[in-house]
């Protein structure tokens, strides 16, 4: 549970690099390579999920260690604003943390499903929408995703496909590789096939639609709730899909991805390499590992991050370095 406890702080004591501690979500098509990924023993089954930073209701992150050990992400971005997630978050209004991002481990094929945009999210929820991107960071050989259409769809045959059950007739299949990422906007009727290991990066929402699921049952062996009326105002019936910048092509180092909700930026780090970053107030910086393990410093005082683990530059911090033998991923405003 969150801290909600508030302090009299310094603004310059948020120029430190934040951890938090994940969230694990236990869902029937989990696994256990999350735990594996960090290097740490499974201490649960069917972990599916593990969010990393998270501003979500009812899944706020707690800072795990050092000054702030025990703050909800909420308390800090009420008491440090800008400081914290830059103004760029706040000239937009910007009340909690604007991103999530998690570990995704797919031991089963997720359901078909859909986020609805900022528009009808706001009209229907009082919040924003769900813009995702995926980075593969294992695979099995066979395994693939659910993204987009494969053939033209309209709000009447959607219905008729979603009752007949033959909805994903009109989908398209990736196989996916390893290194590989997916640009997943709101409207995008998706799914996670089993077998891979996923980073997410995603807008703050928890919002799901979900279309159709096998006929699986829960853990109480009830059919699992599906939101099928709810998706018809929701999904993007464009035909074809408009190719995104990045979409099914393998990440290049330094390369970075323009979305409208986020940019990520991938980075090889060697150990003979020190990368350089400067902040100029508008932005915070999340720093991810996938593989490896890296040394980020901030005034000479550095902070060692492994593979399945996540960091927080806040906006205030002018300046840090990357150095060490990973593989990363860095996500901005």
């Amino acid at each position: 549970m969150a801290n909600n406890r508030h302090k009299d702080y310094n603004n310059n004591n948020i120029r430190h690099l934040l951890s938090f501690r994940p969230i694990y979500k236990n869902v029937l098509w989990g696994g256990n390579r999350i735990f594996a990924l960090k290097n740490e023993p499974a201490h649960s089954s069917n972990v599916g999920e593990s969010w990393e930073i998270s501003g979500v209701e009812g899944s706020i992150s707690v800072v795990d260690g050092g000054e702030f050990n025990g703050e909800s992400i909420e308390n800090l971005v009420s008491r440090f604003g800008a400081d914290l997630i830059g103004n760029k978050a706040v000239e937009k209004g910007c009340r909690n943390f604007p991103i999530l991002v998690k570990f995704l481990d797919a031991r089963l094929t997720l359901s078909l499903q859909v986020h609805p945009n900022d528009t009808l999210a706001f009209s229907r929820h009082n919040s924003g929408g769900k813009n995702e991107l995926w980075y593969i960071i294992d695979s099995a050989d066979d395994s693939d995703i659910i993204c987009g259409l494969s053939a033209p769809l309209t709000p009447e045959t959607y219905q008729k496909a979603v009752k007949d059950h033959t909805i994903l007739q009109y989908t398209a299949k990736y196989n996916t590789q390893k290194g590989h990422f997916y640009y997943i906007p709101a409207g995008t009727l998706h799914a996670i096939g089993a077998g891979n290991l996923i980073l997410e990066i995603q807008q703050t929402s928890d919002i799901t639609y979900r279309v159709y699921d096998y006929n699986r049952c829960d853990s109480d062996g009830k059919p699992r709730q599906l939101h099928t009326e709810e998706a018809i105002d929701a999904i993007d019936y464009s035909f074809p899909p408009a190719k995104l910048s990045g979409e099914l092509h393998p990440l290049e180092t330094n390369n970075t991805i323009e979305t409208p909700s986020f940019n990520v930026n991938f980075l090889e780090a060697h150990p003979c390499d020190k990368h350089c970053f400067k902040h100029d107030g508008s932005t915070f910086t999340i720093i991810v590992a996938v593989k490896g393990s890296a040394k980020i410093s901030i005034d000479g005082e550095g902070k060692e991050l492994c593979a399945g683990h996540t960091v927080l530059v806040p906006a205030a911090v002018p300046s840090f370095s990357i150095e060490g033998d990973a593989t990363l991923l860095t996500v901005t405003l």
